[in-house]
């Protein structure tokens, strides 16, 4: 049986592995609730000052409405025009924005507008705020308890003592719902998580490296381009085992997997989790490379990864393997996946011919055409052909 102090540390491993493996999606999530949150919120202060206005007699908008309406309809046509073009560290920042702005907007309505009256607002934001976006548990729930203290003392300060109990009390039940239905949700959305994940595993993962397969890289990149496009700034890489089909022979499939799953996880653990690392085929390695054109910094991480490989084989597999590989930069421009696999796999070509165990980087070409895959043009002993004069 879990004691509660384990079932909490679980809980954020979960939600961390979360974070850290789904943040495109959740990125895209979080900005699409943004708009409509924001969308929405400035809609409902305009209703709600327009309907006090016919109900509540000699009711006139405050300094506090009459600062917060024109903000929100600023923030939300900024949200709505930047779009896709934020990054994901700015989508976070933004909800943070949005969630410290609407909690500051119904504490100073409940406190400093109408000090004689109950609050209204407050705690209904306060429960229903920290479900809104997928944030880091520190940066939702320190939002939210900054935001009840700072409540606490107006509450305190402000508002006549019999006023003031009830309002104590709404914060204890309030912040006490906030957390249970905010953990509630968490685990929902954990659990969908945990079964795209096993989904993801079966239909988009090879089973030997853990690395994206064939398909599932094409997909990935086609969409990376896309969305970092006309003029996207990133790297290909082509990674080829030298002899492996020697080393199959000579030592038998089991540990040739061994090798395979040894590269797969030197390359998950030596790139970024930004980068789109898959296994394209047999001995075929790819890695797209985010935001870098530089080939310097990229080799030199290549060699680095070649180093752990060779003395992995030696030490687990007992086998001498190395590796050889085609690399090309995009220094923002527009590329397509086609025109990137072709000139990989022509890069590839030159290192081979240059000695096994050796790296070819040039930059990209998009004027370059001919085959699409790579390994298209090699030969049955896994070599390219020279290009014909």
């Amino acid at each position: 049986m879990m004691t509660p102090v384990r079932t909490i540390s679980r809980h954020l491993a979960r939600n961390r592995a979360y974070l850290s493996g789904d943040r495109d999606e959740i990125a895209s999530a979080n900005l699409r609730f943004l708009r409509l949150a924001s969308t929405a919120a400035t809609i409902f202060i305009a209703l709600l000052m327009a309907f006090a206005h016919v109900v509540i007699d000699s009711w006139r908008p405050s300094a506090i409405h009459l600062t917060f309406l024109p903000a929100s309809a600023a923030f939300c046509a900024l949200v709505w025009i930047l779009g896709p073009r934020v990054s994901r560290r700015w989508v976070s920042a933004l909800c943070a924005v949005f969630e410290a702005g609407l909690y500051a907007f119904v504490i100073l309505l409940d406190t400093v507008s109408n000090p004689e009256a109950p609050s209204s607002f407050t705690q209904l934001v306060c429960v229903a705020l920290p479900s809104l976006f997928v944030l880091p548990d520190a940066l939702t729930y320190g939002l939210l308890l900054a935001s009840e203290a700072v409540y606490l003392a107006l509450v305190v300060t402000i508002k006549d003592p019999f006023v003031a109990q009830y309002d104590l009390f709404e914060l204890a039940t309030g912040l006490l719902f906030s957390v249970v239905v905010s953990v509630l949700i968490a685990s929902y959305r954990l659990h969908a998580y945990d079964v795209s994940s096993r989904y993801e595993r079966l239909s988009k993962r090879d089973t030997l490296s853990s690395l994206y397969n064939k398909r599932a890289f094409t997909e990935k990149v086609e969409q990376y381009l896309t969305e970092h496009g006309p003029a996207v700034t990133c790297s290909l890489a082509f990674i080829d085992l030298d002899d492996f089909k020697s080393l199959n022979d000579t030592l038998g499939h089991p540990l040739g997997d061994q090798v395979l799953t040894e590269m797969g996880r030197l390359l998950r653990e030596q790139f970024r989790p930004s980068d789109i690392i898959g296994r394209f085929g047999g001995d075929e390695f790819l890695v797209l490379v985010d935001g870098l054109a530089d080939p310097a910094p990229l080799l030199r991480r290549i060699d680095h990864v070649r180093e752990l490989f060779r003395a992995c084989c030696r030490s687990k597999a007992g086998a001498t393997c190395d590796f050889s590989a085609g690399v090309v930069c995009v220094p923002g421009m527009a590329a397509s996946l086609e025109a990137l696999l072709l000139q990989t796999d022509a890069a590839l070509y030159r290192a081979k011919h240059d000695g096994r165990g050796t790296t070819h980087a040039e930059i990209f070409d998009p004027s370059a055409t001919g085959p699409a895959t790579p390994g298209a043009s090699r030969g049955a002993a896994g070599e390219t052909p020279p290009p014909e004069p």
